[in-house]
């Protein structure tokens, strides 16, 4: 059974994403992931914040996801060729590997499915 859980520990519930036809398959893996106890608030927020870390660099390509962010980010977010610092893009395939190119959307598109869930978490996170 495939996971949303990539080789550098992030998860992506992304609108665009290469997984996308596997999101229900994906979401019976959490949720027998989750059925197997009670998960404690403090260990939910530990994992939200490693998921903001991997998104903002601490992965295994040392890259933000987030335009503008950080010393190596995304600099050919599709479609347009404007820069949309702040924005997150589609980010990595099930390898970690990611291509900062137009022509490929689901990696290099920034879309309020992969920004608004962020905002959100830093906001509890603050």
């Amino acid at each position: 059974m495939g996971t949303m859980q990539e080789p550098g520990r992030a998860i992506h519930l992304l609108m665009y994403s290469e997984r996308q036809q596997q999101r229900e398959e994906d979401a019976r893996w959490v949720v027998m992931t989750c059925s197997s106890g009670i998960v404690e608030a403090p260990a939910l927020l530990d994992f939200a914040r490693s998921q903001v870390n991997y998104i903002l660099g601490s992965n295994p390509n040392g890259m933000s996801y987030m335009v503008g962010f950080g010393s190596k980010y995304p600099t050919q977010n599709a479609p347009n060729p404007n820069a949309l610092d702040g924005a997150i893009v589609g980010g990595p395939n099930d390898g970690d590997g990611y291509t900062d190119s137009r022509s490929n959307f689901q990696m290099a598109e920034a879309a309020t499915v992969t920004t608004a869930p962020l905002v959100g978490v830093l906001a509890k996170l603050a």
